[in-house]
């Protein structure tokens, strides 16, 4: 079976897209399509532990991040570089997120059959 990476570069309330990529990789892992989430640019707001969607009547994606090990998603991969850029330290990241370097990066993007940018 073909491998998918979604890629999500928006901050998590900005717009609808952060919420439209994670709804796209639950889609994928239900339908048991090996899938891999990496949050790039302002996407690595998504990550954060403290978020508080509910202050400005948004769903908390981050309580929607957590529930990924449900579909067999264990890991959300965020850019080492993208969170230096914007102050983020990794104590700040949800459990389950894992730091890579670009080459890392890369590397693990190039290794999917699949990849979407939203």
């Amino acid at each position: 079976m073909k491998s998918v990476c979604i890629i999500s570069q928006q901050s998590p309330y900005a717009s609808p897209r952060a919420k439209e990529a994670l709804d796209a990789v639950l889609v994928a892992a239900t339908f048991d399509i090996p899938t891999t989430l990496v949050l790039l640019g302002d996407g690595v707001f998504q990550a954060i532990k403290a978020q508080a969607g509910e202050k400005i009547h948004q769903k908390h994606l981050g309580k929607q991040l957590a529930v990924l090990p449900m579909y067999d998603i264990e890991t959300l991969y965020v850019s080492e570089q993208d969170l230096a850029c914007r102050g983020i330290k990794p104590e700040q990241l949800m459990d389950n997120v894992h730091v890579l370097a670009s080459q890392q990066l890369s590397h693990l993007i190039r290794q999917q059959d699949i990849v979407i940018s939203l």
